[in-house]
This record gives C-alpha cells, structure tokens and sequence, in this order.
C-alpha cells in the first residue's frame, strides 16, 4: 500500500512537472487561481494607498508630509521611552578606534554599538549610524571575519563601518535585532528574522518597527554622547545596506533628526519586490501599509534631507531599475520644497551587495550640495 502510494505520488510529481494535470480526470477548468499570490495580486491591482502623494499632489507638501509621517509612525508602531547606556571596550585595529557600547532601552532591551573612526584622519562630516543586511553582522562591518564566508563578504565590500572611518567619517555601527549578535538563541536550533517578525505581530507590531524604535533609541543616546564628549555633529545620517537600508529609509522618514539618509540594495516599489517573490523573513512587511503609501512616498518624506539610493543593475532582489524609479517618483516631493539637488540614484555593475564605488563618491557629490549649517 505504501510503494502504491509512493509511486502514485512520484508520477504525479512527473506529469505536473510536464504541466499535465494528474488524475487526469480531476484537470482544473483554465482560468482558476488557487495561490496566494494569486489574492495578494488581486489586492495589489486594487490597493487604496490612500495616502499617496500622487493622490494628494495639491496639497501642501509639508501637511502632506506631517500627515503621512504620522500615518506611518503608528503602522510602525514606534516606540520611545528613556535610554541609558553602558561604556565597555575600546582598541585600535590597523589605526581605527573602537569604542563599544551598550544601550539600555527602558523596556528592557540592550542594543550593542561600536563607534569606528580613523583618529588620524580629520573628520569630512555627520556621523553615519551604519546597519548591515541578512546574514551580516557588526563585525563584518568592521572588517572582521568569524565564519568562512565572511571572508567572501569582505572581498565583496561588506566591511562598511571601516570604509566609512577610512572616509574620515564617524561610524555608529549597530547590530539590528535578530541578527549577529542580537540573533535569537533561547529557541531550539536557534531562529531566524521570521519568527521574531511573527512574535512582533502577536503584539500587533513589526520587526521594522521595532528595528525603526531601535534606531530612534541610537539617535537619543548619540545627540546625549555628543553633548558629554564635546562633539560637533549632533545630528546623524544613516547608512544601511539590504535589511539594513530598509531601516535606515523608513527610519529617516519618521525621525526628523536624522539629517541624511544613505539607503543601500534597499529600495523598489513594495508591489514589485516583496509581493511577486518568495519572503520567509517578514523583516521589511509593515502591516496594512499598502492602505496607506508605498515606497516612493516612504522616501519622500525623507524630503528636503538628502536621500542617496544605491543598487547594482544585476542585484537579483532590488535592481537598479525598481531603485531608480521610485527615487524619480519621489523627487517631486525635493523639487517642491526646492531641494532637488539633495536626491540621487546610484548605480553599480554588480549584485546584491554594498557597492564602496558608487557610494562614497556619490555620497560626497550629495554633500557638497548642502551648506555648513546643513551638516552639523
């Protein structure tokens, strides 16, 4: 019974794989839609975003702009609250410092920081709060190796946080929830991003959200750090790659703190990525978003700060082309508040990866469009 069932599954599988359906007397009628995605594209064909800027061109950008942020801090469930932090270790690693920190949020969550900068080099301007992507970590960022691959990464550019000091930047490099350091390990074989994006939703929360809350939490504690250290640049950028430029892009929405944004193999439009591929992560869903505004109108309220989109022409998971069409979508938002010399595309020959060629030149064009007083 069992071989007769086997081998009734096995020829099943060769005749679907021939796109016949089997039992032949059980063939569907053309036209039906069983899947998933099936319904998600449905829904996206007819999503309300009603709060688009496309939907809302004649309104003030700036109420636009207040609307939409409030919208999208409460679909990102943002929270704040006091934060305290713990000095720890520093070294000096082939000339650049490091300094780590613990930050003590007051819902008892502990974030580790380490601050990398060239001594040796005069700093070129704001400090950049720098986030890695899936499957990265803090000490890639720093240019360490600790798995076998990680020696492939930094070939291919993944030490981001040093090429930032090297730069003559101050990077603020943080470990995003569920990864490296943070990455879950009271659970049986460990976990990955999926299921704390789904605990999150038990709260009726989101991994981006709460990743969003950690990255205003960074910002508290720096604008603090700098007035006990006698810093001059207050007010920092972020840098994020992959999972980590999704932070720092919707981070720099709803933080108008943040004086820059620098959103790296991140950006294309919701409705082209993250519904029309396979997503076990849930690290980049916001729940109901898509009522609201998509990513063109998330950067836009980045608007009149500067905005850098990186992405390689051949990254597999947000080419250049998808990036490149929601930064034109969202220029208008710059060229109405008369600023449209602060947002730019970047674009790479390569894959999904952090690409130091189109970005730090690209970064430092972006700059010199800005006064002093924009870059304190």
């Amino acid at each position: 019974m069992r071989l007769r069932v086997l081998l009734r599954a096995l020829w099943a599988k060769f005749m679907r794989a021939r796109g016949i359906s089997y039992p032949f007397d059980e063939a569907h009628p053309s036209g039906l839609r069983f899947q998933p995605s099936d319904l998600s594209a449905a829904r996206s064909a007819v999503a309300p975003l009603r709060l688009a800027r496309a939907k809302h061109g004649a309104l003030d950008v700036d109420l636009w702009q207040q609307r939409a942020r409030e919208k999208l801090t409460e679909l990102l469930s943002v929270e704040t609250g006091d934060v305290g932090w713990t000095a720890s270790w520093t070294r000096v690693d082939d000339g650049v410092a490091m300094h780590r920190v613990y930050l003590h949020r007051q819902d008892g969550l502990d974030i580790p920081i380490t601050i990398a900068e060239d001594a040796a080099r005069q700093a070129v301007g704001p400090p950049l709060i720098v986030m890695m992507g899936t499957f990265s970590a803090v000490h890639l960022a720093l240019g360490e190796a600790r798995l076998p691959y990680d020696i492939i990464r930094l070939d291919n550019g993944a030490d981001i946080g040093r090429q930032a000091a090297r730069a003559g930047y101050t990077a603020i490099c943080v470990e995003l929830a569920s990864l490296g350091e943070r990455r879950e390990r009271s659970y049986a074989g460990g976990s990955n991003t999926g299921t704390a994006a789904e605990a999150a939703l038990l709260f009726g929360r989101c991994l981006l959200g709460d990743r969003v809350s950690d990255l205003s939490a960074v910002v508290d504690w720096w604008s603090v750090f700098c007035e006990q250290e006698t810093r001059a640049h207050t007010h920092p950028w972020v840098l994020g790659h992959s999972a980590g430029g999704t932070v720092a892009l919707f981070g720099a929405a709803v933080d108008e703190r943040i004086q820059g944004c620098v959103a790296s193999g991140c950006v294309g439009f919701m409705r082209d990525t993250l519904l029309t591929r396979r997503n076990d992560s849930g690290q980049n869903t916001v729940p109901g978003i898509l009522n609201w505004m998509e990513l063109d109108d998330v950067a836009a309220l980045i608007a009149p700060r500067p905005l850098l989109a990186v992405s390689g022409h051949a990254d597999h998971i947000w080419p250049f082309d998808g990036c490149k069409a929601v930064v034109d979508s969202a220029s208008l938002a710059w060229q109405q508040l008369g600023a449209e010399s602060r947002v730019a595309a970047s674009a790479a020959a390569g894959e999904h990866r952090f690409h130091p060629d189109a970005t730090w030149s690209a970064l430092a064009n972006l700059r010199e469009t800005l006064s002093d007083a924009d870059t304190l």
